[in-house]
């Protein structure tokens, strides 16, 4: 290579996962965009999912093939999460388990203390209970409905607020007289 690291000085080949990758003399290296197919893995144990490859990297030069090139590689990749972070932050699945934890202390609010129950915080639950599912399937990464994500923290969510507005509007019917008549 040239002192720039840009220009290679030899013609040298890269097998890659099946492929061969050339190069020319005396013209510019440019990065290579690679996809991998991994040999397993299941996305239902999403976020805990695991993934494994055996990827064959090979350089060589391609006027001597008995001459190899040491390789060193340097992966940029797409995958959702690549690493832990340690550091807990605010996040979607954080907020949608506050929100069914305080409907159900509304509930219970309403349905133990005796508290007027609004129309509006019926309607404010029922809500919730559809939107909670546009919520989950905006979040960037999320694999199809049914992963383990999903039964951990998702479902108990939707039944949380599921029984909160069930349990509101039981007591609302329970709760419910006509107006007397006016004289």
């Amino acid at each position: 290579m040239d002192q720039m690291g840009l220009f290679v000085k030899r013609p040298f080949s890269i097998f890659f996962s099946e492929n061969t990758y050339s190069f020319d003399a005396k013209k510019p290296i440019s990065p290579l965009d690679l996809t991998l197919n991994f040999i397993s893995g299941d996305p239902s144990y999403y976020p805990f999912d695991t993934w494994f490859d055996q990827i064959p990297i090979l350089a060589f030069f391609t006027n001597n093939s008995n001459e190899y090139i040491p390789v060193s590689v340097r992966a940029m990749g797409t995958i959702p999460i690549t690493s832990i972070n340690p550091l807990i932050l605010y996040n979607s699945t954080t907020a949608i388990t506050t929100v069914s934890l305080n409907m159900a202390s509304v509930a219970y609010e309403i349905i133990f203390c005796g508290r007027e129950i609004q129309p509006p915080i019926m309607a404010a639950t029922a809500a919730l209970l559809f939107a909670i599912v546009n919520v989950r399937n905006a979040q960037p990464g999320v694999p199809p409905i049914g992963s383990l994500a999903d039964i951990c923290g998702y479902f108990w969510n939707v039944a949380l607020i599921a029984v909160s507005a069930f349990m509101m509007t039981v007591c609302w019917v329970w709760r419910w007289a006509p107006k007397p008549a006016e004289k």
